[in-house]
């Protein structure tokens, strides 16, 4: 009897390491990717590399100038304005436009929660040690 017990604890050590491992991965996980979206060097939209120089201040991302040009052009026709006459820009270019600026701003919230900056504080804690 004594033997199933320990093979029982060891499996159950076993699954737990693997598990704490696990967990220790996905948590570098969120957070590269979180600091990669904030990567000063690349275009919020797309990931094209960019110059900090060339960034316009009125954007609330950093964005290439393609895509600054096509977010400047999606807040005109928020407020009504006439725009150039690009035939994409239709409901769906819209739509994605705003679900895109939507997400960003999830994700800004979610990296300035109390939960996320306690995920950093321990993953940096870890890398200390």
């Amino acid at each position: 009897m004594a033997k199933i017990i320990a093979l029982e604890k060891s499996r159950r050590s076993r699954d737990e390491k693997r598990q704490a491992s696990l967990d220790e991965a996905k948590k570098r996980a969120v957070r590269d990717i979180f600091q990669c979206l904030h990567c000063p060097s690349r275009c919020a939209r797309c990931g094209t590399p960019i110059d900090p120089q060339s960034i316009r201040a009125k954007a609330p991302y950093r964005f290439c100038e393609a895509c600054a040009d096509e977010y400047d052009a999606y807040m005109a026709q928020l407020k009504g304005e006439a725009v150039r006459d690009r035939y994409w820009h239709n409901e769906t270019w819209m739509e994605v436009w705003k679900t895109w600026i939507d997400h960003k701003y999830a994700i800004d919230r979610h990296v300035k929660s109390r939960e996320f900056i306690r995920l950093l504080d321990e993953l940096n804690r870890a890398v200390d040690e």
